[in-house]
């Protein structure tokens, strides 16, 4: 009996070692493809951290950019040279606040669902499903709201001219992209909040064009053509900032906006009414 124990655990001890050395080449792939996931994982945070910080060192050696006025001020108007960080962050915690009132009731009762209340097959088709969408990066929702304002910003961007927000529309739809009128219009004044977009107002006609911080410059615009004239005058902003100072105003944007005729719009007006031409002459 002794032998026959003896037996049976060498042969035991036999056939374990023979399952370990046997080459298993599904458990293999599947090893070194969860290897490769945890790589690429520490490698896609490293970049992730490596290209901010690049970002935010190229920022701070801005000239126009002060550590210490960032981080105290409360004014984020790039297209003024004034770049405080509260703002952005106080943005940043209300969105958050907002998130968590709306997520924390919603997550409990769907969780309370699930565990309480849901047959079987419900909580096996719905716990996976919400299991995936938990483990997606906050940033990819962000990536996909971002295709919505990305063809905007390529349009204006692209444009060194005042463009409205129709041909900005038709712009964005002939370059393939599917968005509505609302789309365009929303996000517009948010990019004009935001300091990145200017809205110049001439007329019946609202038109806009990317900024450039420390690059400031009025308008003349001809009120039949639709022409406009881009113009910068250190006499006007001189003039401008003497004017705050005597109303102790600090200014936190202007626009000179000077409407007319054009050249050639005026000879045609003179042609069609010559008793006004009289008249200014």
């Amino acid at each position: 009996m002794a032998d026959l124990s003896l037996e049976k655990t060498f042969e035991k001890k036999a056939s374990m070692t023979n399952l370990r050395r046997k080459m298993r080449w599904g458990e293999t792939i599947i090893q070194g493809l969860l290897f490769f996931s945890g790589f690429f994982s520490i490698f896609t945070t490293l970049g992730i951290v490596y290209e901010l910080g690049k970002e935010a060192l190229l920022f701070f050696q801005m000239p126009e950019v002060n550590l210490l006025a960032t981080l105290t001020t409360t004014e984020w108007k790039p297209h003024i040279g004034k770049f405080g960080i509260w703002p952005l962050l106080n943005a940043t915690l209300m969105t958050t606040l907002i998130a968590m009132l709306i997520a924390i009731p919603l997550g409990m009762a769907v969780a309370i669902y699930l565990s309480e209340y849901a047959n079987p097959r419900v909580r096996n088709t719905l716990k996976p499903i919400l299991e995936v969408l938990a483990g997606i990066p906050t940033i990819v929702y962000g990536y996909f709201a971002l295709t919505f304002m990305t063809p905007l910003l390529r349009e204006i961007f692209a444009q060194h001219r005042h463009i409205d927000a129709e041909e900005i529309l038709v712009a964005v739809r002939a370059s393939g992209h599917s968005i509505s009128r609302a789309t365009v219009y929303r996000n517009l004044e948010l990019l004009v909040e935001c300091g990145l977009v200017s809205r110049v107002k001439l007329g019946a006609r609202t038109v806009y064009e990317h900024l450039h911080p420390g690059l400031r410059h009025d308008h003349v615009a001809c009120r039949d053509c639709g022409r406009i004239v881009e113009f910068v005058s250190p006499g006007v902003t001189a003039l401008l900032a003497e004017i705050c100072r005597a109303h102790g105003f600090e200014p936190a944007g202007n626009q000179v906006q000077i409407v007319g005729l054009c050249r050639d719009c005026a000879a045609v007006d003179v042609q069609r009414h010559p008793l006004r031409g009289r008249v200014q002459s």
